[in-house]
Parts: structure tokens; C-alpha cells; sequence
């Protein structure tokens, strides 16, 4: 089902206009998923998969076209609506997502102030102080770039 998921989503992401032909998309999921996905036969199937997998090496690169990677850190299956250690911004309900789907364009980031690095020797002290400095902001850039996977509704 989720294999089925992802050719969905590049179909979504397709009928919004998108050039999945033309870009790279990606796919996120996380690890139990992949895995799961990795030991498929479809994976195995070149018609399925184009080739690229092996049993050897497990690998799982391509469905459809869309670069999947794992994750130990996507909330997928949380819901933090309520968490208030978390800005309000970010409190999201994602108790059924399994996945998402994007490409480059659906998020921007925009440097103000790229890395720098000050020293100062405290002779006082006996140390130096470091001090480093980065200014960005990521936003959304193009929300019909990017398909969330789901199991069911988005929970009440």
C-alpha cells in the first residue's frame, strides 16, 4: 500500500502542475517503513523499480521515480498539536502520516549572514573564546510541491 502511495503522490504532484519529470523529488518515510519497502518484490521487480535494487545489499532507492530516504527523526505518528514546549507554528497532528513527498521547491531557505567565526584569547582565563554567528529562515516556498502520505483523516 505505501509503494502504492508514493506512484500517488507523483500523480498528485503531477495534476498540481508540477514538473516531476523535470525535477527531483523525494520521498521521506521512516526506518521500519523502508525496510518493510526494501524486502518488497516489487522492489526486487525491474519493471517495478528500474533495476536498481539488490537482495545484496538491501538497498531501496527509487519508487516511481522519487528518491526515498529513511528517517529516525520524522514526527510521523505524533501529535504535538497540544505539546507546549513546541512554538505554536510547529504543533502539528500527524498521528496517521506515514510519509511525505517533495521536491526542492516546496521549501525555502534564504541566508542572511553565512557562517563566521570570532577567537579571543582570555589570558585571564587561560582559554580562548569562540565565538560563531549564522543567520537563515526555511520556510514554505511552494506548498503544492509537496504530498503528505496518509493512513486515514487527519485526526480531530
Amino acid at each position: 500500500k505505501l509503494r502504492d502511495a508514493f506512484s500517488n503522490a507523483n500523480e498528485a504532484l503531477d495534476g498540481k502542475n508540477v514538473l516531476v519529470d523535470m525535477v527531483d523529488v523525494f520521498g521521506l518515510v521512516k526506518n521500519a517503513q523502508w525496510y518493510l519497502m526494501a524486502r518488497s518484490d516489487k522492489n526486487l521487480n525491474r519493471d517495478y523499480n528500474g533495476g536498481d535494487a539488490s537482495l545484496r545489499k538491501h538497498t531501496l532507492e527509487t519508487i516511481d521515480g522519487i528518491k526515498i530516504v529513511k528517517s529516525n527523526i520524522a514526527p510521523f505518528g505524533n501529535d504535538d498539536s497540544a505539546n507546549l514546549d513546541i512554538p505554536a507554528r510547529y504543533r502539528l497532528k500527524m498521528g496517521t502520516t506515514v510519509g511525505a513527498v517533495w521536491t526542492k521547491d516546496a521549501i525555502g531557505t534564504a541566508e542572511v549572514q553565512g557562517l563566521s567565526v570570532q577567537t579571543e584569547d582570555q589570558i585571564s582565563k587561560q582559554g580562548t573564546l569562540i565565538l560563531a554567528r549564522q543567520m537563515t529562515g526555511t520556510d514554505v516556498f511552494r506548498a503544492s510541491d509537496a504530498v503528505e502520505l496518509r493512513t486515514g483523516a487527519i485526526p480531530a
